[in-house]
Order: C-alpha cells, then structure tokens, then sequence
C-alpha cells in the first residue's frame, strides 16, 4: 500500500468550471468526478486510502489509520488551471498540491509533477471506484462533396453556345464504401445550379464520384464546364482533416467527364482519377 500519511492530493487535469453555478464545463473535470483509490482496489480490497472529488471544488482524502481501525477523513478544496490541479487541505497544517492531471485511461488518473519549482504534487497512479466500460471511440468521417456553378461552357470557348441555356445539364455523384455503393445522387437542371452534398461513412476505403451523364464520345454536341469541385473530410468531431480541389469537368474539345476522389482512411492518403476525351 502507497502513502498511509496524510500528505493528500492531486487531482486531474480539469478545465474551466462556472464558479457561479459549479457546472462541469470540462470533459476532463467531469471524468475526474468521483472516488479515486490510491491502489488498485480488485487488488487491495481493505484499507484503501482514497480521493473523493465533488462538482463543488471539494476533496475529501479518507485515509486508514490503523489506530482505531478506521477510516478518517479530511476536506479540502481543489480548482484547476488548464490540466493544472491545485488541491489544498486548511485543516491542521496547512498542505497544497499542484499537479498535472494525465488520464492513463477512463479508469486510471496519473497526477504528474508540473516541472515548477517549489511545486509539490501528490505523485502516483489512481483508481476509479467502479470500474466505466470503455466507449469506443467514433471513428466515421464526414465526408462534403461541393462544386461551383454548373454552366454551359461561356464566350471564348470553341464550344460556347453548343448547349443551350434552356437545356438541363445532367450530373452524377455517387459516394462509395470499400468498393460497395452508398449513396447516390442524380442531378438534372437547366446551368447555373451546384452540388452540395455529405455522408457519414466508417470504413477503410472511400471514394467520391462526379460525372457528367451528359458526354457522349462519339460527337461534341455541348459545351458543358463544372467549376471548383471540392472534397472536405471531417473527423467525428467535426476537425477538418482534409480540404481537396479536384479541379473542374468540361464537355469540349478536351474534355474531362469523370473525376473520383479516393480516400485511404488507415494511411490518411489519397488519389485521384479522372477521365478524359479529346475530340
């Protein structure tokens, strides 16, 4: 058994917390919450020193004193600065502790000197009163598909006026998963519309296809031109992990009708194909 004297704590590293209402703004602050053993309670059943943090900034250290064969308890108060604890305990002789608070996991809160001089923290491993299942953490992407205006291709183009501005320009966009089919999305509107899509997908591969339906190998008879075509990839969290141009699809002379988007989830790596014609 570690620590019988009662030289008390150091709590985790909680975050801003409401002095006006003590509510848990802080994920850190709320996991901290509770009973926290100094050893391993499945190991040491009985006498078991331990910290016990309240929402309203008190801590209370039960320490085993073998004198009287019991538990005694001292309150105290803690607060944090960042992932910085402070915890001080007025009673008697008055103690203060400052530690980083580090998280081993949901179950196991390490209290790490902060390098400071003249800083005492109250070193050491503690364990949770009951044991959380661990929650797996969510590892889907957001995946947003969006492009600029889809237009007939405009003055100056050897395929200007090759469609005309009544005539609906038709554009698919299919979203895939490991090489099977999610979602997919047919457009058919007269020129000046956009694509903006998204899709949550967890996977190991994903692919993102646009095309336009429209081109037709065999004759040029229009001028088509999608501008800006982007993809954002978003964690679960919704961080932004990637931000890609893939450029733009034209119906002309040279054309480009196909674009896909293809993203490595386990290497954070990514190609794209297109396809091309040329009259």
């Amino acid at each position: 058994m570690k620590k019988i004297y009662l030289v008390l704590i150091a709590i985790l590293s909680l975050v801003s917390c409401s002095t006006e209402d003590n509510t848990i703004e802080n994920e850190t602050h709320a996991k901290l919450i509770g009973k926290w053993y100094f050893d391993d309670p499945n190991i040491y059943p009985e006498g078991n020193n331990s910290f016990t943090f309240s929402t309203n900034g008190v801590v209370t250290y039960t320490n085993w004193n073998p004198y009287v064969d019991a538990f005694e308890d001292e309150d105290g108060t803690y607060s944090f600065d960042g992932d910085i604890m402070t915890m001080t305990f007025p009673d008697g002789v008055s103690l203060t502790f400052v530690q980083k608070v580090v998280f081993i996991n949901n179950n196991i809160v390490e209290f790490q000197e902060t390098g400071v001089s003249g800083e005492l923290a109250y070193e050491g491993d503690y364990f949770r009163d009951g044991e959380i299942e661990e929650v797996e953490e969510d590892s889907s992407l957001k995946l947003l598909f969006d492009t600029g205006n889809v237009l007939t291709s405009g003055y100056g183009s050897p395929c200007y006026e090759l469609s005309s501005e009544s005539d609906n320009i038709n554009t698919k966009l299919t979203f895939l998963l490991d090489g099977e089919e999610v979602n997919t999305y047919n457009y058919s509107s007269t020129p000046d519309y956009q694509v903006h899509e998204s899709a949550m997908l967890d996977g190991d591969e994903i692919k993102i296809k646009f095309e336009l339906v429209d081109f037709n190998p065999e004759v040029l008879d229009k001028g088509i031109i999608i501008y800006d075509i982007m993809v954002t990839i978003e964690n679960s969290q919704g961080e932004v992990i990637r931000i890609e141009n893939l450029g733009e699809l034209y119906y002309c002379n040279d054309s480009r009708y196909e674009v896909t988007f293809i993203y490595n989830v386990k290497n954070d790596t990514f190609t794209i194909e297109d396809k091309t014609h040329q009259f």
